[in-house]
């Protein structure tokens, strides 16, 4: 089937028994297999851009892309964010959530539409959170697909010093700097063999920081 360049959709939302409300977009024909998107870190819904899902489903997958909470039009919640020297020490503020409490937050939403399986496709970050719903929920997991991402085994999948060097940089305070910022470790991670078309990404990000609000936290 022709990839699809752009996909309707709105943003829906499935208020969780945990309190949390998670924004979702569902594309596609419900009676397809379902494919759940999960975005990396600081990255909502559209950072899977219209021509990908467009595509997902032309090849027939219902597709249903969400926010994390904290990012674009989900719940933020109160707790401060952890300060550098606790992130540096992977020692958490005793009041943080996990990423058992994400990977629960995209299960609810699958229970809100009524979904039993899925194939689930997570980046970065998202695919943390894939692979532990996969391995808490996984009668509810067709399949799943981890990119660039890691288990959390310290002897393996750790990044590189310079891209710690950039995730540790502080957070944008302002749109600029949100898409500078987004553009540097996007260029990082991409390489030399595929560069990145700046111009659609200066846009993603934008976006993004957009339906965030601006909250730099």
């Amino acid at each position: 089937m022709p990839e699809t360049s752009a996909v309707e959709s709105v943003d829906q939302y499935a208020t969780l028994p945990s309190g949390m409300t998670i924004c979702f977009r569902d594309h596609g024909d419900k009676d397809d297999p379902a494919m759940l998107l999960i975005a990396g870190l600081g990255e909502d819904l559209t950072f899977w851009t219209d021509p990908f899902v467009g595509s997902l489903a032309a090849h027939g997958f219902r597709v249903v892309a969400i926010d994390n909470r904290d990012v674009g039009q989900s719940t933020f919640v109160a707790t401060p964010p952890p300060g550098t020297w606790r992130q540096i020490a992977a020692r958490p503020r005793g009041d943080a959530y996990t990423l058992a409490d994400m990977a629960q937050d995209a299960v609810g939403v699958l229970d809100h539409l009524g979904i039993p399986r899925v194939h689930l496709v997570g980046r970065s970050m998202g695919g943390m959170i894939a692979q532990t719903i996969a391995a808490t929920a996984p009668e509810r997991v067709l399949s799943l697909a981890s990119l660039y991402s890691t288990t959390g085994a310290r002897k393996v999948g750790q990044p590189a010093l310079s891209t710690i060097r950039l995730l540790a940089a502080p957070p944008a305070r302002n749109r600029t700097a949100a898409v500078r910022a987004h553009l540097r470790l996007t260029r990082h991670i991409a390489g030399t063999e595929h560069p990145i078309d700046d111009a659609a990404e200066a846009a993603i990000a934008a976006r993004g920081w957009d339906r965030s609000g601006g909250d730099p936290a």
